[in-house]
């Protein structure tokens, strides 16, 4: 029986790595053509975004979808969070955004330094020099939708069944690793992780959701804003924020004791990398290092 549940384990984990590795190769092939095709028409802000989004969203998302169809998904309980609850959250999900954009920025500080070469942060360059409705439209509302509805929705309901732990991990771990770069995986990892048991422990995707958007409406409109307006503004600014995270550590650590993950309806036994380590999940990583690797690069000789 044990064994029986091994290769189930190891055979639903395998098709999301190979689903999730398929989504990364062929989007950033569309991406590639794309930016050819459209070479003259880059400057244009609206058809940038496009190039970039609509290949993930559109095309390479329902391949992914399709690739684990046969993978049932387990219905999960749903409970209403109140207010409160909810802003506790918000704080909590600031902390984790913060402390991996600050963890990214040094991981690239040291890069710059061996590299001896300054590095161009493209989705920074990308949202500070596009208009707010732009940002609004694919960072702000068309993302967080996507985004969740496949990798909190689908994906967890799909691993669900073999515990709720193994789930998130995978989930958070394709979020990050799908943002393509240093900069953006760990604050998305942390993000991904959170959002995902938040999804486990409510069934709702709307609050993960509205949690993106209020994240991607701070670092894309509220922070660009911020950086273009006074001194008084921008100190303020930073006084919040640090507020925000120091309240968002403190509450971490209040309510972490509540922090349960339950186990599936099916065991999957330890060590034997049925999870992390089967083939679908050590391609699925190896096409995410490549495309790091290729982004770092171009983000170094950008400048």
């Amino acid at each position: 029986m044990e064994e029986l549940n091994l290769n189930a384990g190891r055979r639903v984990f395998m098709r999301a790595g190979f689903a999730m590795m398929a989504m990364v190769a062929m989007t950033v092939a569309l991406q590639t053509v794309g930016y050819r095709i459209f070479v003259r028409q880059l400057d244009n802000e609206w058809v940038r975004y496009t190039l970039a989004i609509v290949p993930q969203y559109v095309i390479a998302m329902p391949l992914a979808a399709l690739l684990m169809y046969q993978t049932p998904a387990l219905p999960i309980a749903q409970k209403k969070l109140k207010a409160g609850q909810f802003m506790i959250i918000v704080m909590i999900c600031f902390t984790i955004m913060y402390a991996g954009n600050l963890t990214g920025s040094i991981i690239n500080f040291i890069i710059q330094l061996f590299a001896q070469s300054n590095m161009a942060i493209l989705i920074q360059e990308l949202i500070s020099g596009s208009s707010i409705w732009a940002n609004l439209l694919f960072v702000v509302l068309l993302a967080p939708v996507a985004e969740e509805l496949f990798f909190r929705r689908l994906l967890i309901k799909k691993l669900l069944a073999y515990g709720e732990k193994p789930a998130v991990i995978v989930s958070g771990l394709a979020f990050g690793l799908i943002h393509g770069n240093l900069t953006q995986f760990f604050y998305a990892f942390g993000l991904g992780l959170a959002f995902g048991y938040i999804f486990v422990k409510t069934g709702k995707v709307i609050y993960t959701i509205v949690l993106h958007m209020i994240i991607n409406f701070f670092g894309s409109i509220i922070s660009v804003w911020v950086l273009n307006a006074n001194l008084i503004v921008t100190g303020l600014y930073g006084l919040v924020l640090i507020g925000l995270v120091i309240a968002g550590i403190v509450l971490f650590f209040v309510n972490k004791k509540r922090i349960v993950m339950n186990a599936g309806l099916f065991a999957v036994p330890k060590g034997r990398g049925a999870v992390f380590l089967n083939a679908g999940m050590i391609l699925f990583y190896i096409v995410s290092a490549a495309l790091f690797a290729v982004n770092t690069y171009s983000m170094l000789t950008e400048t």
